[in-house]
C-alpha cells in the first residue's frame, strides 16, 4: 500500500469507519481453513475478521472498506448503492436503498440523504466542502478497495475513490459547466461539435477531418460561440468530458 493510500485509509478511519465498524463488528473472528494470516487490505496482523468467502480477512480498519457489512444490501455486501462525502467534522452517507438508510440509522454523528450515488458525486464535484475531504464511491466488497481510497487535498483537484481511483480537475469542470448552463447549450448541439473538435484535433485522416469541420461549422451557426467553447474543454471521451456532461446536463 503506497503513502496516499495509507494515509486515505487512516483518515477514512478516523472521520468515519471506527463508527462504521458498529455495522459490521457483529461479525466477529471467523476461523475458516486457509484464511489469510495478514490483513487483504493493509497486511496488518493481530485480530483479523475473515469474509464470507473466506480467503480474504480483514482488520478492524479495512472491514469498514472491504468487508461486508450487516443489513446492509447489495448483496450481502457492502457496495453499489451508497457513497460517502467525509470531512474532519462530517460524514454524509447516501444511497438510492430503503434496506440501507434504516442500516446506517444507527450511526451517530453521520448525516444520511436519501440519493443515488451519481447524485452525491455530481453535487460534491460542483460544490465541494473545505479540504480535506474524501468522496467515496462504494463498489462490490474487495481487497483493491482498501488500497484505492485518497484524500483529496484541494477543491480544484478532486478524487473520487472506492472501486477505482479517479482523479478529476474540478475547477476545469466546473468553469465547462459553468459555460454551457450560461449560454443554454443543447447537449446535442454540444456533443456534435465536441466530436468534431475531437476529430479534427487528431487529424489521422483528411476526410474526416474535413467532414468533421463542415459539422462543427453548422454547429457554429446554430449556436454562435460553440467552436471556442469546445475548444476549451477537455476532450470527448476524457473523465472530465464525461463528468461535465453528467454535471451540466443532471436532471
Amino acid at each position: 500500500m503506497n503513502s496516499k493510500a495509507s494515509e486515505a485509509l487512516t483518515f477514512y478511519y478516523s472521520v468515519f469507519g471506527k463508527r462504521a465498524y458498529a455495522l459490521c463488528g457483529k461479525l466477529g473472528v471467523t476461523e475458516k481453513p486457509n484464511m489469510p494470516t495478514h490483513c487483504s487490505g493493509c497486511g496488518a496482523t493481530g485480530t483479523l475478521h475473515a469474509s464470507k468467502a473466506g480467503y480474504l480477512a480483514f482488520c478492524d480498519v479495512c472491514i469498514t472498506v472491504g468487508g461486508s457489512y450487516l443489513g446492509i444490501k447489495a448483496p450481502g455486501r457492502m457496495g453499489g448503492g451508497w457513497a460517502a462525502l467525509l470531512t474532519a467534522d462530517k460524514a454524509i452517507l447516501s444511497t438510492g436503498k430503503d434496506e440501507n438508510m434504516g442500516a446506517f440509522k444507527i450511526l451517530e454523528g453521520t448525516q444520511l440523504l436519501h440519493n443515488s450515488v451519481r447524485s452525491t458525486l455530481i453535487n460534491a464535484i460542483l460544490n465541494p466542502p473545505e479540504p480535506p475531504f474524501m468522496l467515496v464511491a462504494f463498489s462490490n466488497s474487495s481487497a483493491d478497495v482498501c488500497g484505492q481510497l485518497r484524500v483529496s487535498h484541494s477543491k480544484d483537484i478532486v478524487y473520487i475513490c472506492g472501486g477505482s481511483v479517479e482523479r478529476l480537475n474540478a475547477r476545469r469542470i466546473r468553469e465547462a459547466v459553468s459555460l454551457i448552463t450560461n449560454n443554454n447549450i443543447p447537449q446535442t448541439i454540444l456533443r456534435n461539435a465536441a466530436e468534431a473538435r475531437g476529430t479534427i484535433q487528431r487529424g489521422t485522416n483528411k476526410h474526416h477531418v474535413a467532414r468533421a469541420q463542415n459539422e462543427l461549422n453548422l454547429a457554429e451557426e446554430k449556436k454562435p460561440g460553440i467552436t471556442t467553447l469546445v475548444r476549451s474543454i477537455p476532450l470527448i471521451g476524457s473523465p472530465e468530458y464525461n463528468w461535465i456532461i453528467a454535471c451540466a446536463y443532471a436532471k
